[in-house]
């Protein structure tokens, strides 16, 4: 791939890294020390990726599930550490408003330094690929103009078969163009898979090609770099692994932006395998182009031709197969959704926990992760999350932390100070009667629990729904 250095000669050239720990490290920190090894090893290469964003001193953190940390850092550490060399430092405890969760990005260190924090466990992929990802979402909050303009569909938009079939069918044919990348009839295809994406935008399903293309911009590229920082010369063949793998099914936005990790990686692949050397394809994503619409512009597509070109595409490519698939109930399917999640989970609890405001802002506590069944955005600022492999908030003397049960946060009203969440069980979770108000809060339900020290309230609209109230 054009415009790198090589990953081998990069590596080489920061060997003397290798072995940077004294004795004075303790010994459950060297796994933490064998990933922090590799990470400064590569920073050279990760230098290359998209110049600007990652300087071979950039700080990170990687830590281990129980919370031990390791920090690298040229500049001033935070204090607390309990060995260090040179400049790495160790952490025997959680770093402050941190958990288990995967990974924190832009987390704030002495001098207005921001590093990315990793855990090095649990995680499916490889740890340099999560980090850079992370970091690189953090780069795009900073430099990154127009990004996810367009976050939210009402789920509506997902009930056609059509649209589900042809989302289905372009990326489809974004897995044939990949798996011929390279070979004489690569570029047709590629044109043909461009060439449908820019007529779905131009006039088939607007909104919906419009959200595709958002995701793609905001995870498409922080996939890619990611890819790109942990596979190196094998990166094509790890995104090939995510096409081909991923089930295609739409059912609703967040089956999109999980597809838009590789639609996206591959936009931007096309865009560095096929642009003149003196066109800053990085710079036009920073400006705020989507990748769709840099590589529609780089194959030199008009919608209006698009649109003539498309009965004789779908043709070509069987389209309607696609589109008569999708109209087939799903029957293997077995992931709650929110309009029938009382069939399975009859009792429910809801807590509001009340925020601080300043200057008309208010901190978002909320980290999760949506685990295999995904989520539902029910409103623009409501989500379902079926099955969360997290569910996590830590706020001020206040813990909330779901596991494996259906979970909903309300964030309509945090600008106003007050974040509602609300998790279902097959059992009580408490009933009213156990809840003592003059002791603190503490609720522990298999792998979930609620904590908190501040003052609460708590009332039962019926013998299935308890509601506390944080304040």
């Amino acid at each position: 791939m054009k415009s790198f250095i090589s990953y081998c000669l990069a590596a080489a050239a920061l060997f003397f890294h290798a072995s940077l720990f004294a004795i004075e490290l303790p010994e459950q920190a060297q796994e933490l020390r064998q990933e922090a090894e590799k990470i400064r090893s590569k920073s050279p290469w990760f230098a290359q990726i998209w110049p600007g964003f990652w300087p071979e001193s950039e700080p990170f953190i990687v830590f281990n599930s129980v919370g031990e940390t390791l920090l690298f850092t040229t500049d001033e550490p935070l204090p607390g550490y309990e060995a260090k060399h040179g400049h790495y430092y160790f952490y025997s405890e959680r770093l402050p408003n941190t958990t288990d969760f995967a990974y924190f990005i832009n987390y704030p260190l002495p001098n207005n330094q921001l590093a990315t924090a990793v855990r090095i466990h649990d995680l499916r992929g490889e740890v340099i690929d999560t980090l850079l990802h992370e970091a690189f979402h953090g780069y795009q909050r900073l430099h990154f103009s127009k990004l996810h303009a367009s976050s939210f569909l009402d789920p509506s938009y997902f009930s056609e078969p059509t649209v589900r079939g042809l989302l289905r069918f372009q990326f489809s044919l974004a897995q044939k163009a990949h798996a011929e990348q390279g070979e004489e009839q690569s570029e047709a295809l590629v044109r043909d898979w461009l060439t449908f994406r820019a007529g779905f935008e131009h006039a088939i399903a607007k909104e919906v090609g419009e959200l595709l293309a958002s995701f793609e911009h905001l995870e498409g590229t922080a996939h890619w770099v990611g890819v790109q920082a942990a596979y190196a010369e094998h990166s094509r063949n790890q995104l090939g692994d995510f096409l081909r793998h991923f089930q295609a099914r739409f059912d609703n936005s967040n089956h999109v932006r999980t597809s838009a990790y590789a639609t996206g990686a591959f936009l931007v692949d096309i865009l560095n395998e096929y642009s003149p050397d003196d066109y800053d394809w990085r710079a036009q994503l920073e400006a705020g182009n989507t990748p769709l619409a840099l590589a529609i512009a780089l194959f030199e597509i008009d919608p209006e031709t698009a649109m003539n070109e498309m009965n004789a595409l779908f043709e070509r490519h069987d389209a309607s197969a696609y589109i008569q698939a999708a109209a087939e109930p799903e029957t293997h399917n077995n992931v709650v959704k929110f309009a029938n999640v009382r069939e399975t989970y009859p009792y429910s609890l809801s807590v509001t926990l009340t925020l601080e405001v300043v200057e008309g802002r208010a901190e978002l506590p909320l980290r999760f992760s949506a685990g295999e069944g995904g989520f539902e955005n029910l409103s623009n600022n409501v989500i379902f999350i079926p099955d969360p492999g997290t569910f996590q908030i830590d706020y001020k003397n206040t813990t909330i932390d779901i596991r494996g049960l259906p979970a909903l946060a309300d964030l309509q009203s945090v600008g106003t100070g007050k974040l509602r969440i609300q998790v279902w069980s097959e059992t009580p979770i408490v009933s009213l009667s156990e809840l003592i108000i003059s002791e603190p809060l503490v609720l522990e339900f298999g792998d979930s629990a609620i904590r908190s020290g501040r003052t609460w309230h708590a009332s039962s609209e019926d013998q299935h729904t308890i509601a506390i109230e944080i304040e």
